[in-house]
Parts: structure tokens; C-alpha cells; sequence
């Protein structure tokens, strides 16, 4: 595993999309800052914490980096880049293994970055600093960078059933998970069930899904510890949809 995570690490960090897609994330988090800086003083907010939070630049990096994901790891199995690894079963488990380690490092290292540039510029623009805000917003970033890993771990096993144009269907997926369309689209559809399924289906889907637990924590700014667990099963069931998709015969 480890070799095939060196080489994704490797070939992830020449990749001059992949510094386009962060520098952009990071001049977010600083002209953002900057740009809606006096609207925030204005409506009273003063913290760190929720200027930060009105800031939605993890939001933002939540819904790209699956995207970014899904194409990653899509033109391998379009382009078989990778085929000298997915010749075998130990192979294409050591591939799927070392794609969710550098999904969730990747992930995890951006949203860290664009926080401690955010945090920093804050300070320099008088927003105060306190510790229940920072224990708030350190949750908050967890639970984003849980989410998108869980989102990008989704889409990538979108890209492994698709097997044809992986990249494609990957990133068609990503977009319409990230941006919540097939949330809202369920939610619709639930609303027609008879009762008491559509209040059932509403609460499972809100209750549950990565989508509903995310507009949630926008809606209220509350994390819940059980949301972390919640994610990471979704995300182990997206590495494990993979890890069998992978054993089929055609793919050899």
C-alpha cells in the first residue's frame, strides 16, 4: 500500500490543477475576508469564530475537493495508468487503501491551511479570539473535513462502477452530492409518500445522509459528535464498494 500511496502522493503533488484548486481555496479565505469584513462588523459580529463561520471557505473546499477527487482517481481507471496495480486482488485493495489515506491527508491538510490563513487574517482585522469560539470551530472543521472525505470516498467509487468514462460519472456525481441536488431532489420525493413514510423518509434523510447532516451544521452551526461516526461508516462503505467493484472479473 504504501508504495501505491507514494506514487498518488507523487503524481497529486505535480499536479499544477491541484495547486490551481488550493490557491484559489487559499486567496478565498483571504480576499474573502477582507471583502466581507466591515459587513460582518456591521451586523455585530466581532469573534473569530463567527466571522469564520460566515466565511463558508470549508464549505466551499468541502464541495471542490471531491470533484477534484473524482477526476484523480476516475483518469486512472479511464486512462489505466494504474493498470500494473490492478493486476491482482492485493493489488487493487492496496490501491483502494492508499486512495482513501490520501483522500482524507489531502483533505484534511487543505482545509487546516485555508483555516490558519483565515484565523490569522481575522486576527489582523480585529476580529477577537476566545477559546469556546476556537473549540467551536475546530469541531466544525473536523466535521467538514470528515464530510468531504466521506463525499470524495462516494464518488470515487461512482468512478469504479462506471469503469468507462470513470472520470466523468466521478465527477457528475461529486457535483450533484456536494451541491446537495439529490438531497433536495429525495426530500421532494419523500413529501409524497403517504404518511407517516414521508416524515420517516424526511427524518432518515435529514437525520443521516452526508447532505443532511452538512445543511444542518450550516443551518445551525452545531456539530454532533455522532456525525464523525456517521460520515466515517459512509466513507468506509464507499472504500469497500470499491474494493469489490474492483475483484470483478472484466476488470482484469
Amino acid at each position: 500500500m504504501l508504495r501505491v500511496l507514494r506514487a498518488d502522493a507523487y503524481r497529486l503533488l505535480h499536479s499544477r490543477l491541484w495547486w490551481i484548486l488550493v490557491a484559489g481555496l487559499a486567496l478565498y479565505a483571504f480576499e474573502g475576508s477582507n471583502y466581507f469584513a466591515s459587513g460582518w462588523y456591521s451586523e455585530g459580529v466581532a469573534t473569530f469564530a463567527e466571522a469564520a463561520r460566515r466565511h463558508e471557505v470549508l464549505e466551499l473546499a468541502m464541495a471542490l475537493l471531491p470533484i477534484w477527487f473524482a477526476w484523480f482517481f476516475g483518469s486512472d481507471l479511464t486512462n489505466r495508468t494504474m493498470r500494473n496495480v490492478l493486476v491482482d486482488a492485493k493489488g487493487r485493495r492496496s490501491y483502494v487503501l492508499a486512495a482513501a489515506v490520501l483522500v482524507f491527508g489531502a483533505i484534511v491538510a487543505v482545509m487546516v491551511a485555508l483555516s490558519v490563513i483565515l484565523a490569522l487574517n481575522l486576527f489582523r482585522l480585529g476580529f477577537t479570539f476566545s477559546s469556546e469560539g476556537a473549540a467551536t470551530f475546530a469541531q466544525r472543521l473536523g466535521a467538514l473535513a470528515v464530510f468531504a472525505t466521506a463525499y470524495a470516498l462516494v464518488a470515487m467509487a461512482l468512478t469504479v462502477i462506471a469503469s468507462k468514462n470513470a472520470a466523468t460519472w466521478g465527477i457528475a456525481g461529486a457535483a450533484l452530492l456536494t451541491s446537495t441536488v439529490l438531497f433536495s431532489f429525495a426530500r421532494v420525493a419523500a413529501f409524497y409518500l403517504p404518511a407517516p413514510l414521508d416524515r420517516i423518509a424526511d427524518e432518515m434523510l435529514t437525520t443521516y445522509s452526508l447532505s443532511g447532516m452538512a445543511s444542518t451544521l450550516e443551518g445551525t452551526g452545531v456539530v454532533q459528535p455522532w456525525w464523525f461516526v456517521q460520515a466515517a461508516l459512509i466513507a468506509l462503505l464507499g472504500v469497500l464498494v470499491c474494493s469489490l467493484i474492483l475483484r470483478r472479473k472484466e476488470l482484469r
